[in-house]
């Protein structure tokens, strides 16, 4: 198998700050790109799952302060290094029905395969690649460094 012809290209990033439905994905298949590829930050995956701006007195927004964690930004670095939260993060997005629609676009037929979301550098699965790179909220710690626990093992999560 081979990639379709690449003439149009689309690119992006941090589109997963909260919750909330993301409408852009629409906008993106409109687009028809041949191509798609990540910026960084594709989930903020230490933000915790609950708005801490209205929900501060939430257990989320409040952990005891380490290297790693802290409650100075409002609680949004709470899960810094928590490969399971990670995890939740970034099945959050993939399971998201925009961005569903945007998989099944770029790798057509794929939400019928046993490996989902789709491999978006393997062209017999997903002919229109998804590439791209992960930052810090990817990485598991906003602005954090090489000190991180876990780091591989967050570095696997996010490529799954």
């Amino acid at each position: 198998a081979v990639f379709l012809p690449v003439s149009r290209i689309a690119f992006g990033s941090c589109t997963s700050h909260d919750l909330r439905p993301q409408p852009v994905w629409d906008a993106v298949v409109r687009a028809a790109p041949d191509a798609w590829i990540w910026l960084g930050d594709m989930a903020y995956s230490d933000a915790p799952l609950v708005g801490c701006k209205q929900v501060p007195d939430s257990p989320q927004c409040n952990c005891t302060p380490t290297f790693l964690t802290s409650n100075s930004d409002g609680g949004t670095s709470c899960f810094a290094a928590d490969l399971d939260h990670m995890r939740a993060r970034f099945e959050h997005q993939v399971r998201l029905p925009g961005y569903r629609a945007f998989l099944e676009y770029m790798c057509p037929g794929s939400a019928a395969r046993p490996h989902w979301p789709p491999a978006g550098s393997d062209p017999a699965a997903c002919p229109r690649p998804v590439l791209g790179t992960y930052d810090d909220h990817d990485f598991g710690w906003n602005n954090g460094n090489g000190r991180m626990p876990n780091k591989h093992a967050a570095k696997s999560l996010f490529l799954d």
